[in-house]
């Protein structure tokens, strides 16, 4: 499964949500092609995509990305977002239903309503947060930015007061340099590919879901396709050591080495624990001093 980049793109909703309204309304699905008027189509459909479109959207913020489940694979995780937002829906739905439709309401139970919501929730997430981005690209208000550090970053001196106009230049020169020397590496380049709202997070630690590293940060996780290799290139001189082979953990958050049985495990600061290989032991004792 690619990437999903779960962000509010009102403009891609519109013409989404548009089109799928005028299939349901000129082929009234579910019985309703046959109960339901025209008009009283386009008002039971527009309801039942807005109720499943909400619902689905919030279990997918609330699930997919949860630290919680993170070491279940992205498939699951999103099969686990649609099937949950479809249980309020299909709710909502069978109201409707009973609304405008009470002749199909009286034939109709919860599980099909629930096998309803989970079409239409896998069709409106699959397309808008899977095929779109695809196909369409990314707004140009989330391209990657260039990988530097932004002018207003850098502390500015202040002016040279009157009278001392020949000293300036040395003071106003050379004093800023050590700092932007200090700040540059701060920011990896695996950082600089995160979503904004993280690149001034610290990373934790570095995990492999499938084909994709999912990179924890003190501020969330976020999902990135790309091999472990270049996932740990790219944390430049970040302390940390990879402690398993699909695992890597930073120094600053690894607290406790544990023994589980013949396995071995390292607790981070946020709690999660990442499985230790043998071949890594060693790696992993010197990340928390043992």
């Amino acid at each position: 499964m690619r990437e999903i980049d779960i962000y509010i793109d009102w403009f891609r909703k519109f013409v989404i949500y548009i089109a799928l309204l005028g299939f349901a309304v000129l082929m009234g699905p579910f019985g309703t092609y046959a109960t339901l008027d025209p008009w009283d189509r386009v008002i039971f459909w527009t309801v039942d995509i807005i109720v499943v479109a909400f619902f689905t959207h919030l279990a997918l913020h609330g699930i997919y990305k949860a630290p919680a489940v993170s070491h279940i694979t992205p498939p699951t995780r999103f099969g686990m977002s649609v099937a949950l937002g479809s249980i309020p829906a299909a709710g909502v739905i069978g109201f409707i239903y009973n609304v405008m439709a009470p002749e199909i309401a009286d034939e109709v139970y919860f599980p099909a309503l629930w096998s309803e919501a989970m079409i239409f929730s896998i069709l409106l997430a699959s397309i808008e947060f899977i095929l779109w981005p695809q196909v369409v690209g990314r707004p140009k208000g989330r391209a990657e930015p260039p990988l530097f550090i932004p002018h207003d970053r850098v502390p500015r001196m202040p002016a040279p007061a009157e009278g001392v106009i020949e000293m300036a230049p040395a003071a106003t020169v050379e004093a800023p340099e050590p700092v932007i020397e200090e700040s540059a590496p701060q920011a990896s380049r695996l950082a600089q590919r995160l979503p904004h709202e993280l690149r001034d997070a610290e990373i934790m630690s570095v995990s492999m879901q499938d084909h994709y590293a999912e990179i924890t940060t003190t501020a969330g996780a976020h999902l990135i396709l790309m091999r472990m290799a270049d996932a740990l290139d790219l944390l430049d001189d970040t302390p940390g050591a990879q402690v398993h082979r699909s695992h890597w953990a930073a120094t600053a958050h690894a607290q406790t080495l544990r023994r589980d049985g013949r396995k071995y495990e390292l607790e981070m600061s946020d709690g999660r624990v990442l499985p230790v290989s043998g071949s890594y032991l060693d790696a992993a004792r010197d990340l928390v001093g043992e």
